[in-house]
């Protein structure tokens, strides 16, 4: 799998003012650290499975277990990508082999989620699988990618590139890239600015 990073060494560099020197290769180090904790804090998940989560790709036969009957009998799930684009086919099952398969006209995909209009009333409050082949993601380029995420990760790499510097275990980047600031948490405009990207759904 390539990995897309939410940040680069050069942006970082930008960020950061041309205070110090750097070196390229640790800084894109850092910007894949904190690519894959942005990952990870708007997936809401510590599964190391949870990767490119903000990456545009296609995905095939991704199996769900977050599957649910809403209270029109419309099956919902919530594949494991922060955008859904478009669907290229959805089954589900109760027992192995038993499944059944969407007709393209009853999937309506809602961004975040994707549902199936059919009647599975009678399977309303029961486990079931959901195996889904789509595309999703937010862009395939760091250059597609909203800029506030970039932000975010940028502000979380130079955290980390100046812990290294510094020996300091939490050192936190903060507006005034050349304060070093600690703390013992993530930053909390890390924490506001990630909000609208978060997951709502169990990474399941």
């Amino acid at each position: 799998m390539t990995l897309l990073n939410y940040t680069n060494a050069d942006t970082i560099k930008a960020a950061m003012g041309g205070q110090e020197t750097t070196q390229d290769t640790l800084l894109e180090k850092f910007a894949g650290i904190a690519s894959r904790a942005v990952d990870h804090l708007c997936a809401q998940t510590d599964d190391p499975a949870c990767q490119n989560y903000f990456a545009l790709e296609d995905v095939a036969n991704e199996i769900l277990t977050n599957g649910m009957v809403d209270n029109f009998g419309h099956i919902i799930c919530y594949p494991h990508k922060s955008f859904i684009k478009s669907v290229a086919s959805i089954s589900w099952a109760m027992l192995p082999g038993a499944g059944l398969t969407a007709d393209p006209a009853t999937v309506v995909i809602k961004s975040h989620s994707v549902e199936v209009w059919t009647d599975a009333s009678a399977m309303r409050g029961r486990p079931f699988l959901v195996t889904i082949s789509y595309r999703g993601g937010m862009g395939a380029a760091l250059a597609d990618l909203d800029p506030q995420l970039v932000d975010v990760a940028t502000v979380l790499a130079i955290r980390k590139y100046k812990e290294e510097r510094s020996g300091m275990s939490d050192v936190v980047g903060v507006v005034e890239l050349g304060t070093i600031q600690y703390s013992s948490g993530i930053p909390a405009s890390v924490v506001r600015d990630l909000q609208p990207f978060k997951r709502v759904t169990p990474w399941t």
